[in-house]
């Protein structure tokens, strides 16, 4: 969990290349690189807003990207565009298993 900036670390001196190929193969090296483009620590979703977001999934998933750009708009940073097209690929992800379920 990147809520604990502190413990999240590189096992390979930071310096490994984020691209968003690579992103998900070492949080240390991506958290680090968020905080250089302008991210603030205060915006990493915390555990309750993680669950809030997968409420809001399951309850109704027609209104999830509308919900999220709320949400993106809502915090007003230069990142929420990020969010909402990540939001947006987690919902076609969704789609796709409960479609072969």
């Amino acid at each position: 969990n990147a809520n604990k900036v502190d413990t999240v670390r590189c096992k390979f001196e930071g310096k490994c290349e984020i691209t968003v190929e690579t992103r998900r193969f070492c949080k240390g090296c991506r958290l680090k690189k968020c905080f250089e483009v302008g991210m603030k620590r205060e915006w990493i979703t915390t555990e309750e807003k993680k669950a809030e977001k997968r409420k809001i999934i399951e309850e109704n998933p027609e209104n999830i990207i509308q919900r999220a750009h709320a949400l993106a708009l809502a915090h007003a940073h230069p990142l929420g565009s990020c969010i909402v097209d990540e939001f947006k690929k987690e919902l076609e992800i969704q789609e796709k298993r409960n479609v072969k379920d």
